[in-house]
Order: structure tokens, then sequence, then C-alpha cells
């Protein structure tokens, strides 16, 4: 018999857009739902569009960039998204096209739309490629009828973007403003990644394949060779890269490619689709109450960023030189304002103790679904003491920490 072969954990993250929290809560879930050994050797891909949207870009790239750091066995692989390709070209990092021509060419198809989606007119906009005159411009239309929200800022939605940065929209400081490591980050993006072997389980029956995973697809009617060849070299002088933005054109396989089976990976367009071998991960879609999906292979496990949470929070308290350590057990599902908690025991702490330490972590606002009421953190206690079946909703304050407290997810 011939050797088996490696089943190797892949990972591939959907658009994140800015949303800090949701990115954060996914990457605990992934490493508290797979098998540690899988997870710490995991190929992790991040399909793009990392900005605009959300309010936290900064945050986001801060955090992607220290895997590799915090992960050392894993391989993680950034795609670069429509959204990311415009952020690299308004802040210079984009490769200049191979075949020396001028950014401004690419603006020539296009002129059409200019006034209409109000093009960045401002410092260095002289040689900068179209997307990033978009990105940064200001669109004249207040409402995004395709998705039913007002703008922010440009066609893009990039003012949360420049304003993680402490700039306003559409300014040339925010050429200043972008650390190095995040501009590193952005210039190191691939446009497409592909494996020659990963495993996928399709009914019960585990297969292996290739793989490519590009941010929104490859186009039907052009060559495949061609197209990763473009991809793989990063051709500026493309005005519109249809793989990383397309729509209809880029949402099936390419025929060529159901020859020898494999699985086309894609974000971008705000739909969780699973059909065969095509997965396309962007539930969220950019909107802030929908959850940040990523799936798991072999076994096409959807895991997002509102799981099922299974852990204990450990309060620790410093008071002159004492050390006070409490723990509350409990199964967690986070939803969009809060954590609901299924207190399991604490241990002998004193009553007022607790209080403090619920009102530290959580904040004041309670809420119990038993009692249909807001509730003081005493009264809390009093209701897990006597409820068979508690269920409490705590508004959790992810940002904030007393100075005299420090809690660690477990």
């Amino acid at each position: 018999m011939g050797d088996k072969k490696e089943e190797r954990t892949v990972c591939c993250i959907g658009d994140i857009h800015g949303y800090y929290s949701k990115l954060r809560n996914l990457w605990s879930n992934l490493e508290a739902l797979i098998n540690p050994n899988s997870f710490q050797t995991a190929l992790i891909i991040f399909l793009g569009d990392y900005c605009d949207r959300g309010p936290d870009t900064r945050k986001v790239i801060d955090f992607l960039v220290s895997l590799p750091s915090r992960y050392p066995k894993q391989t993680h692989v950034f795609l670069c998204g429509n959204h990311d390709f415009a952020f690299s070209a308004f802040v210079k990092v984009l490769p200049s096209p191979p075949d020396g021509s001028p950014f401004s060419e690419t603006w020539k198809e296009y002129e059409q739309h200019e006034e209409r989606e109000g093009w960045f007119k401002g410092m260095g906009y002289e040689d900068m490629h179209l997307q990033g005159r978009r990105w940064a411009g200001l669109i004249k239309d207040k409402y995004n009828v395709s998705k039913g929200m007002d703008y922010k800022g440009s066609i893009y939605d990039a003012a949360p973007t420049f304003e993680s940065y402490k700039v306003p929209h559409g300014s040339a400081e925010l050429v200043n403003a972008v650390p190095d490591k995040h501009k590193d980050f952005l210039r190191d993006l691939v446009w497409v990644h592909d494996e020659d072997d990963v495993c996928i389980e399709i009914s019960g029956e585990k297969k292996h394949c290739k793989l490519v995973a590009v941010h929104a697809g490859l186009e039907k009617a052009k060559g495949v060779e061609q197209q990763l060849k473009v991809l793989k070299v990063r051709d500026t002088k493309i005005p519109k890269v249809a793989a990383l933005s397309g729509r209809k054109d880029v949402w099936d396989i390419p025929k060529e490619l159901t020859e020898k089976p494999t699985v086309v990976v894609s974000g971008h367009h705000g739909k969780l689709y699973i059909e065969g071998l095509r997965l396309i991960i962007d539930e969220g879609g950019g909107y802030e109450q929908k959850p940040v999906a990523a799936i798991v292979l072999p076994s096409m496990k959807i895991i997002r960023d509102t799981e099922l949470m299974m852990g204990h929070i450990r309060a620790v308290m410093f008071q002159d030189t004492d050390l006070h350590v409490r723990m509350i057990n409990f199964e967690s599902k986070t939803p969009k304002h809060g954590v609901p908690l299924y207190p399991r025991y604490y241990f002998g702490t004193p009553l007022a103790l607790m209080e403090n330490i619920i009102s530290n972590l959580f904040g004041q606002y309670i809420y119990s679904h038993d009692l249909r009421k807001n509730m003081k953190p005493r009264h809390l206690l009093a209701t897990l003491n006597s409820s068979r079946h508690p269920f409490i909703y705590l508004q959790f304050r992810y940002e904030e920490t007393h100075p005299e407290w420090e809690y660690i997810w477990m």
C-alpha cells in the first residue's frame, strides 16, 4: 500500500473590511474549534479586502502583520483584494507597470466616470493609478443603491480607513500616516495563490485537488494559464483587474479547470456560496451586522466570528501586594452587542468581590432574559444562585479595562 497523502488543514478567511473585533473573534474561534496541532501548522489564506467600511483598518493590519511571528509554524497567504489594491495605489506602493507606462494611462478608459465618482485631485494624483484616485475621491451620490446604505466618502467606502490613521478622508497626509510595516504588508500582497495538492471532503468522500485562491475569481472567457501569468507578475498597467474586482464574469470555474479537479476559492462577492469546488467565502460583505466567515479544509466546515465558544475568564485583581485569582466558567455565543454567559460556579468568592469583577469586566448594563429586565451585578449573582438555568446577557466592553484589573480569555 502507498503512503497516505498528507491532509494539511487549510483555512480560507473571507473579507474583513476593517472589522477588527470580528477578525479577533473569528481567529479565536478557529483556534478553539480546530485541532490544536492542525491549527498550529495550518495554511491560512486570507482572501483580501482588509480595509474600508469598518472602523479599524489600522488595527486589522496590525493584527495580520503580527501573525507570522506569533504562529511561526503556520503558513500565511495574504491575497490582494480590490480595496487593498486601491489603498496601495494611493499610498504609492503598487509595483510599476512592467511595460514602463505611467499610471495616468489607466485613467483613459474610465474618464467618463470621473465627475460622478469625484476622483482624487490632490497632491500626487498626476501619476496615480486609476483605482487610487477613485478610492480617495468624494463620490457625488450619497446613497449606494446596490448595497442599501450610504457611501462612506468614496465609491470604495474608504473614509473609515483614513479615519483609522487619524487623517481626514481624501487627505494626501495618509501617505505619511501609514506606518512602513503597513506599506510593506500592502506592497507584498499577492494577486493569486495556488497549491498543487489540498484535501477536500465532498459528500463524505475525501479528494485531493489543486487549489487556486484569488479575490474575485478567474474569467471564464480567457485562458487560465495567461490569467495566472498576469496575476503572478501583478501587471498594474491594467485599469481594472477582473480577478480582483469582477462579478458575473468571474463567478464560475473556467471549464479547463474542471478537467483536473481544482478548487477555486474567493471572497469579494458579499455571499457565502459553495457549489462543488467553487467556494465563495464573503458572508460579511463589509456590513456591520453580518459575520466574517472562514472555511476549513478538508472538512468544509464554516466558522464565523459569532460561533459558539467554550472557555473561562480568569479575573485577576491586585490589592496592595496581594494577588487574588477568581474564575468564572462559561459557555458563550457572541451576538452583536455583548456576551451571554452561562456561569457554572465561582470559587467561594465574596459577593462584593464578584460584584466588582462583573462590573469591571462587563460594565454596568446587565439584562436578564429570564426576568426580562435590567439588573445590577448583585442581583445577577442572586439570580445565578437561585436559577436552575440562568441566562444572563452582559454588555462586554472589549477595548476597556479597569487600570487595576487584567482579564484573560483562556
